[in-house]
C-alpha cells in the first residue's frame, strides 16, 4: 500500500474509532482518490456512514468492497449490515448466504445472518409479530422491537468495552439466541449481570449506574464507550463539518439550566430538578409525579425520559424501564437530539 494511502486510512480508523465520523469520511475518501481498487478503504467508509446514519451511501462502499474483491468476506459482511440497517432483511440475508459461500468459516457472517433472520422474524409490527412485549402502560401497538434482534448485535458487544470480555462465552451466546427468538424470557435472565451489561450495551442506556442511586441520573453522566465498532451505535445524520471535541462534565459538576428556554421548558427543567431530589432520597414515587410533569411540559426532552426509565429501573420494573429507554432512543432521533444525551 502507498505510504500516503495508508497514512489516510491510519487517520480514518483513528478518527472512526474516536466517533469524529466526519473527520474519518474525509480521510477515508482522501485515500480512495489515490487507490480505488482498495476494498478495504471502501469497507472502512462503509462502515463509517453506516455509523453516521447514512446507509445507503453505506451499502454503496459496501458494493464497492464486493467489486473489488469479490472473494473477501468483509465486504459481504458490510453489505449484509447497511441492508439490515435498510430494513431489506431478504437482502441481507441473501449477502451473508453468499459471503459465507466464499468463506464458510467467518464468525462475523455466521453471526450477521442469524442476527438479520431474527430481526426480520420481529417487524411483524402487531402483538403477534415478535416485537418486544409492552408491558402495563406500555401503549398500544404492540410494544418496541427487540434489542436483541438488531442488525450487528454480536459484532457490538464483541468490540464494546463492557461486554467483549464475555461476548464469546458458549452460555452468554446461547443467552443470547434465547432472547433473540423469545424477547419475553427477559426477565428470568436479567438476575445474570452479563445480560443487563449487554442490555446496556444494545439500548445504549447505562442500566448499572441506573441502579447505583443518583449517580445513573440526569445529563451530567451523559457518556457512552465506543470500541472499534464499525456498525456500533449509528448517529443520527450529522453534517460533515467537524464534530465537536468539548469532553463530558465531570460527576457531580453543577449543571446549569440551558439559556434561551421557553416559559414551558423553564418549568420542565424545575419539575425534574425536584424529581432528581426525590430520586436521590429514593422517594421513587415523588421523583416519578416530577419527572411526568417535566415530560408532559417538554415531550421531547430525552433526559426527562431516562431520568424517568431511572426510577423505574430502581422499582424492578424492567420491563417498562426498557420499553421506555427504546422510546427515548427513538425520541431522540426523532428530534436530532445530541447523541451522547440519546447514549445516555
Amino acid at each position: 500500500m502507498d505510504p500516503k494511502v495508508a497514512e489516510l486510512k491510519d487517520k480514518g480508523n483513528a478518527a472512526l474509532q474516536a466517533d469524529r465520523l466526519a473527520e474519518a469520511i474525509q480521510a477515508y475518501t482522501e485515500a480512495i482518490q489515490l487507490d480505488s481498487a482498495n476494498e478495504i478503504l471502501y469497507s472502512n467508509r462503509s462502515a463509517a456512514f453506516a455509523k453516521n446514519g447514512q446507509y445507503d451511501l453505506a451499502l454503496e462502499d459496501a458494493e464497492k468492497a464486493v467489486g473489488v474483491k469479490p472473494t473477501w468476506g468483509k465486504g459481504y459482511s458490510r453489505k449484509g449490515a447497511a441492508l439490515a440497517y435498510l430494513k431489506r432483511h431478504e437482502e441481507a440475508v441473501q449477502a451473508y448466504e453468499e459471503g459465507l459461500k466464499h468463506d464458510p468459516g467467518n464468525q462475523q457472517l455466521k453471526d450477521g445472518l442469524a442476527e438479520v433472520r431474527a430481526a426480520a422474524a420481529n417487524t411483524g409490527g402487531g402483538r403477534g409479530g415478535g416485537a418486544f412485549p409492552s408491558g402495563p402502560g406500555g401503549g398500544a401497538g404492540g410494544g418496541f422491537p427487540n434489542p436483541f434482534a438488531g442488525p450487528g448485535l454480536m459484532e457490538k458487544l464483541q468490540n464494546d468495552p463492557r461486554t467483549r470480555e464475555f461476548a464469546n462465552q458458549p452460555d452468554f451466546q446461547n443467552i443470547i439466541r434465547n432472547l433473540q427468538a423469545n424477547p419475553s424470557s427477559l426477565m428470568t435472565h436479567l438476575s445474570d449481570p452479563r445480560v443487563s451489561k449487554a442490555l446496556s450495551v444494545l439500548l445504549g442506556v447505562d442500566l448499572s449506574a441506573m441502579g447505583g442511586g443518583a449517580g445513573g441520573m440526569d445529563d451530567d453522566d451523559a457518556e457512552m464507550e465506543d470500541a472499534d465498532a464499525p456498525f456500533t451505535s449509528p448517529k443520527p445524520h450529522q453534517s460533515t463539518a467537524s464534530s465537536s471535541s468539548t469532553p463530558a462534565p465531570k460527576k457531580g459538576d453543577p449543571k446549569e439550566r440551558p439559556k434561551n428556554l421557553t416559559e414551558e421548558q423553564k418549568k420542565a427543567w424545575d419539575e425534574k430538578d425536584i424529581g432528581n431530589e426525590a430520586y436521590k432520597k429514593k422517594d421513587f414515587e415523588t421523583a416519578l409525579k416530577h419527572y411526568d410533569a417535566a415530560i408532559e411540559l417538554d415531550p421531547t426532552n430525552v433526559t426527562y425520559q431516562t431520568n424517568k426509565a431511572a426510577v423505574l429501573f430502581e422499582q424492578g420494573k424492567h420491563q417498562d424501564c426498557i420499553e421506555l429507554c427504546m422510546k427515548a432512543i427513538e425520541i431522540g432521533r426523532e428530534n436530532r437530539a445530541d447523541y451522547q444525551l440519546i447514549a445516555k
